[in-house]
């Protein structure tokens, strides 16, 4: 989704019935580096006024968890 426009999460999920805005960061990388642009942070605080939240994920296990599972042993 990314390349829809400036701001644009990584992911549109619907999962029961919910839509999920998820933001991709790589954890390996400084926190310098994981920081939201600014088109991400306008578009956070836009979809939170629409009753929307935009998760930023920095592994698996987060991404995840946005939806109520869990990395099996």
């Amino acid at each position: 989704m990314a390349g829809a426009g400036e701001g644009m999460t990584d992911l549109v999920c619907i999962w029961r019935g919910r839509v999920e805005l998820v933001e991709i960061k790589d954890g390996e990388k400084s926190a310098s580096r994981r920081k939201l642009t600014p088109a991400q942070v306008l578009l956070h605080s836009e979809a939170l006024q629409r009753g929307y939240k935009m998760h930023v994920v920095e592994s698996v296990g987060q991404a995840l968890a946005v939806f109520g599972a869990r990395v099996a042993a």
